[in-house]
């Protein structure tokens, strides 16, 4: 949590759990272990949640679903999540939809490397629930709630 943010954890999950019971997440790691955290965490938030193991099976679920958000990871076998951000911004359909970076890159300049290529937030690995929910909360509001809730 930073120095802006003084609410306390559970302050920041009632929060989320307010918001989260209309959201539909798309999860796109290969690592089933990072795939069932999150979702165990957005679920019990209340949101739907959807995991896909690749960029390539994230982009043949968008054909049937548009989730609020995507969280995705960047280092993926088949289609990483570079390559899957410039799909999705191709995609007149899909193209709106916030795509948050969910990452272990955190060297120094990662985070402006990958804010620069076009995703909406950057989440490094491990996290926090309280800096995982904010950053989340953060990329929502930027996005403005006419591009956010589908």
């Amino acid at each position: 949590m930073n120095a802006t943010d003084k609410r306390s954890t559970q302050e920041i999950v009632a929060a989320s759990r307010s918001d989260s019971s209309i959201w539909t997440v798309m999860i796109v790691d290969d690592e089933s272990d990072n795939l069932r955290v999150i979702a165990r965490l957005l679920n019990f938030l209340g949101a739907q949640v959807v995991t896909a193991a690749s960029g390539a099976e994230a982009l043949n679920m968008l054909t049937r679903i548009t989730p609020t958000f995507i969280l995705s990871d960047l280092t993926m076998p088949q289609m990483n999540g570079w390559t899957l951000l410039d799909k999705i911004r191709e995609n007149p359909e899909t193209k709106d939809i916030p795509i948050i970076a969910i990452t272990a890159h955190t060297m120094w300049g990662s985070k402006r490397s990958v804010m620069s290529s076009g995703f909406d937030g950057y989440i490094s690995k491990p996290f926090g629930i309280s800096t995982f929910l904010l950053e989340i909360q953060r990329c929502l509001a930027s996005a403005g709630a006419g591009a956010v809730y589908r």
